[in-house]
């Protein structure tokens, strides 16, 4: 509902990077009121935009890393989130 209407990949590749920048972090914004919501998209977006601007759109010869770089970076954000909020469970204890 949002990436084609935006002009979806038409329009060269910072064009469509833009395009999934803004789906993704809308995405996260309608997922809920919170800024780690928001933040989920924002992060998620940046890491598509980065795939088709350092790809071009085209599956680079390495698909069998990019799985692999994907599953990462998810879990690199899930574990910033589990530290964050028990940072603040802490703090909420003291």
């Amino acid at each position: 509902y949002l990436y084609i209407p935006l002009g979806g990949s038409r329009g060269g590749k910072w064009f469509t990077a833009r395009n999934l920048y803004i789906t993704m972090a809308l995405g996260g914004l309608w997922h809920g009121a919170a800024w780690t919501f928001v933040a989920w998209g924002v992060y998620h977006g940046t890491l598509l935009a980065v795939q088709r601007l350092i790809t071009g759109g085209r599956k680079p010869a390495t698909d069998r890393i990019e799985p692999l770089v994907d599953q990462l970076s998810r879990a690199g954000l899930w574990f910033t989130e589990g530290v964050r909020r028990r940072i603040l469970a802490l703090a909420d204890e003291s």
